[in-house]
C-alpha cells in the first residue's frame, strides 16, 4: 500500500507539472509586469499551485512591516521547483528560490517538500507549502502577491541576515508582480533574461551555494548578477581538480571529496560553490537475525539478499561481505546474498570503507534442515460416535508438532475438524484426513484414517464387532515377561525402558452366539533378546505373534464372556471404553512351572473387522543408536508400504 501511495503521489505531481507547462503561453511576455494578454500564467494557489513558479519584479518592500519602500535598483524574486531532478525525485520535490535585491544576489537553501506528511489533496498540500514559505495572493490581482521572508519561520532565509539586508529577529516583506513563468525542473534561469551591459556588476552568486556529491556527472551552474540586467565575463577556477573541474559554468564531478568552484567577474566580484563529499555515517542491515533452510543433502538451499542502508552513494566506497566460518554454514556474495549450505550458525559481517573511514554491520544467521516431512502419531485413529478427539502431525525427526496446519477430508458427513485438529463426530464411517503444513516455501502433507465407530457395550454383542488397538499389555509373573508394556494411550507415567516399540491390534467378530477374536502383536524389546521367540521372526528382535483364539461362546446380557483353560481363550470384561482380556495359564511343566496371568487392554477403533495376517508392521531398526525421538520411531522402515495410513500403531516412548 505504501508503494502504491508513493507511485500515486509521483504521478499526481508529474501530472500537475504537465498541466502547468501546458497552461503557459509561448508568447513572449512583457518585461514591465504581468497582466491579461501577456502570456503569463495567472497565479492560482488553490487550483494550480504550480502557477506560482516564475520570476517576480520587486515593486515594494518593507522590513518588519508592510511593503512601502521602493528598491533603489531593479530587483526580483525567482521561485522554481525541482521534481525529477530533486535529491528525492518526485517523492521529495525541492522548492528553489533566489532574491536579487538592491545590488545583492541571495540564493536560499533548498526547501524539500515532505510528501509523507501530506494531508488532503495534493493541490491543497502544495498550496499550503508555498503559503508556509510566505506566499500570499493579493486580492483581485492574478499576477501579484506578497512574499514574506522570515528567517524565524523558515531557516533557508538566513542569508538575508548574513548579507545584512535585515538583522536577526526581523523579516522582509515583498510586494511582487509576476513577469515570467518558470517551468518545473527548469531551474531559475530563462532564455529571455534582459541584459544591460551599461550596468556595473555589484554582486554575483550561483543558484545554489552547496553541492553534495552523490555520483559522477556534470551539471551547469546558474549564475546571477546584481543589479538585475548586469553582466560580465567570468573566470572559472577549482581548488581541487581531482574532485571537480569547471568550464564555462559546467561542473564535472570526478571523485568523492571536497572542492570549491569559484567564478570571478571582470571587476573582481566572486561567487563560490562548495562541493561536499559524502561522509560515511552509521550503516545497518535490514535483518540482525536470519534463519535459512536447506535439505540434509545440501539441495534446495534457501537464500536471502540482505539490504544495506545508511550508506550514501559515495564515489570510491568499497563494500565487502564476509562470513565468520569460512562459508561452511552459509555463503555470501558481494551483493549481500546469503545462501544456506549446512546446519549451524554463522555471522555475516558487511564492511564499508570510504575515505579512510570503516563502518560495519552484522547479521546472525542460523541454518536448519527442512523437515523430511510430517507424520501423524497414528496412521489410523478411532473415535466413538458422540465423542471428540484431537489429532496433530509431528515434524518428522522431532517431537515438535507441525503448526500451523490446515486439514481437509476426502468426504463429508462423518466428522467435522477445525484447524486445531479438534474432531467432532457426525455419523459412523471412515474418512481420510490430510494435514498440510507450509514452511519456508515448502509444503508437506500427512494423511491418516479417522474411523467413527459405535461405542462398545458388553451387554450388546453387536457393538463389540470391529477392530481394536492395544492399550496395555501386562503380566503378573516374571516367568512370562515381568514387564508392563504401554502402547501409549493409557498411562504414560508407567512407560517401560525395556520396549522400544510395540504395535498391537485385535479383530473381534460375532456370529451365531460366538465371539471370534484374532490378535496380532509386534514389538522391539531389549528384555526379549534373551527370551525364546514368541513369534515367527528373529527371536531377539521384532517379535511377532498372531493368535487366533478359539471361538468364545457369548452368554449374553452379562458383564463378561469367555472361558479359561488354554492360552487361546480368555475372559473378556469391559472397563470404561476398553475391553480387558484376561488369560491365565501355566508356563512350563505341570509340576515345575509358574502360573501366569496376562492382561490385555484394547480400545475399539473401527466398526470394520480387519483381517490380521503375518505381515510385519515394521522392519527391524536399532532405534537405540538413533535420535531418541518419537517422530523418528514412527517412520516406516525399508520394505514397509509407503502409503499412510496402511498400519495402525501406538508407539512406546521410553526412558532408561
Amino acid at each position: 500500500m505504501a508503494r502504491f501511495k508513493t507511485f500515486l503521489l509521483s504521478f499526481l505531481i508529474a501530472a500537475l507539472s504537465i498541466v502547468f507547462i501546458s497552461g503557459c503561453s509561448t508568447d513572449s511576455p512583457s518585461n514591465n509586469g504581468g497582466g491579461s494578454g501577456t502570456g503569463i500564467t495567472p497565479i492560482d494557489l488553490t487550483n494550480n499551485p504550480f502557477s506560482l513558479l516564475g520570476v517576480y519584479q520587486v515593486d515594494l518592500y518593507g522590513i518588519d512591516g508592510e511593503p512601502v519602500n521602493t528598491p533603489t535598483q531593479k530587483s526580483e524574486l525567482r521561485v522554481g521547483l525541482n521534481l525529477t531532478t530533486a535529491a528525492g525525485g518526485a517523492n521529495a520535490p525541492e522548492v528553489i528560490m533566489l532574491l536579487n535585491f538592491d545590488g545583492q544576489v541571495i540564493p536560499f537553501n533548498t526547501h524539500i517538500i515532505d510528501l509523507s506528511s501530506m494531508q488532503g489533496d495534493l493541490n491543497s498540500f502544495i498550496s499550503k507549502t508555498f503559503t508556509d514559505l510566505g506566499a500570499e495572493l493579493i486580492t483581485g490581482d492574478q499576477y501579484s502577491l506578497y512574499f514574506t521572508l522570515d528567517p524565524a519561520k523558515n531557516t533557508q532565509y538566513q542569508p538575508l541576515i548574513d548579507k545584512n539586508v535585515i538583522t536577526s529577529g526581523q523579516y522582509l516583506k515583498l510586494k511582487l508582480t509576476k513577469t515570467k513563468d518558470l517551468q518545473a525542473d527548469a531551474g531559475l534561469t530563462t532564455s529571455d533574461d534582459v541584459v544591460d551591459p551599461s550596468l556595473e556588476v555589484q554582486d554575483i552568486n550561483f543558484d545554489k551555494t552547496v553541492h553534495k556529491i552523490t555520483d559522477k556527472g556534470s551539471f551547469t551552474l546558474g549564475t546571477f548578477f546584481a543589479p538585475v540586467g548586469a553582466t560580465s565575463t567570468l573566470t572559472w577556477e577549482t581548488d581541487n581538480p581531482q574532485v571537480a573541474t569547471v568550464e564555462n559554468g559546467v561542473v564535472t564531478i570526478l571523485s568523492n571529496g571536497n572542492a570549491n568552484i569559484t567564478a570571478t567577474t571582470a571587476n573582481g566580484k566572486t561567487a563560490t560553490l562548495q562541493i561536499q563529499g559524502a561522509v560515511l555515517g552509521e550503516i545497518s542491515l535490514d535483518k540482525q537475525d536470519l534463519t535459512l533452510y536447506v535439505n540434509k543433502d545440501g539441495s534446495n538451499a534457501q537464500s536471502y539478499k540482505l539490504a544495506l542502508s545508511g550508506v550514501a552513494a559515495i564515489l570510491g566506497a568499497t563494500v565487502n561481505y564476509e562470513t565468520n566460518n569460512g562459508e561452511t554454514v552459509v555463503s555470501v556474495d558481494q551483493n549481500g546474498k546469503v545462501t544456506a549450505k549446512a546446519v549451524g550458525s554463522d555471522v555475516i559481517t558487511v564492511r564499508v570503507n570510504a575515505n579512510g573511514v570503516e563502518k560495519t554491520a552484522k547479521c546472525n544467521v542460523k541454518v536448519e534442515n527442512f523437515p523430511e516431512g510430517i507424520v501423524f502419531e497414528k496412521f489410523e485413529y478411532g473415535v466413538a460416535l458422540g465423542s471428540t478427539i484431537k489429532i496433530q502431525p509431528y515434524l518428522m525427526g522431532t517431537t515438535d508438532y507441525a503448526t500451523p496446519v490446515t486439514y481437509s477430508t476426502d468426504k463429508g458427513g462423518i466428522i467435522n475438524i477445525d484447524n486445531e485438529g479438534n474432531i467432532t463426530t457426525i455419523q459412523t464411517g471412515d474418512v481420510e484426513v490430510t494435514a498440510t503444513y507450509s514452511m519456508a516455501g515448502q509444503q508437506y502433507t500427512a494423511t491418516c484414517i479417522v474411523s467413527v465407530y459405535t461405542p462398545i457395550n458388553i451387554a450388546d454383542p453387536s457393538t463389540l464387532v470391529g477392530t481394536y488397538e492395544f492399550v496395555e499389555f501386562t503380566s503378573d509373573s516374571s516367568a512370562a515377561f515381568g514387564i508392563k508394556v504401554y502402547v501409549g494411550t493409557k498411562d504414560e507415567s508407567k512407560y517401560s525402558g525395556s520396549v522400544q516399540r510395540m504395535i498391537g491390534e485385535m479383530a473381534l467378530g460375532y456370529a451365531s452366539g460366538n465371539v471370534n477374536m484374532t490378535t496380532k502383536i509386534q514389538m522391539d524389546s531389549y528384555t526379549l533378546e534373551t527370551e525364546t521367540s514368541i513369534g515367527d521372526i528373529d527371536p531377539k528382535k521384532e517379535q511377532l505373534a498372531l493368535t487366533n483364539y478359539d471361538a468364545i461362546q457369548y452368554a449374553g446380557g452379562g458383564a463378561s464372556f469367555g472361558t479359561t483353560g488354554s492360552q487361546q481363550q480368555g475372559i473378556v470384561t469391559q472397563e470404561g471404553d476398553m475391553l480387558l482380556i484376561t488369560q491365565s495359564f501355566r508356563k512350563g511343566g505341570s509340576l515345575i512351572g509358574a502360573d501366569v496371568t496376562v492382561k490385555t487392554y484394547v480400545r475399539k477403533k473401527s466398526d470394520t473387522v480387519k483381517t490380521l495376517d503375518n505381515t510385519r508392521y515394521f522392519d527391524y531398526k536399532d532405534f537405540a543408536k538413533e535420535q531418541s525421538s518419537n517422530a523418528v520411531v514412527r517412520q516406516l522402515g525399508t520394505g514397509s508400504p509407503a502409503k499412510e495410513p496402511y498400519f495402525s500403531h501406538g508407539v512406546v516412548t521410553y526412558t532408561n
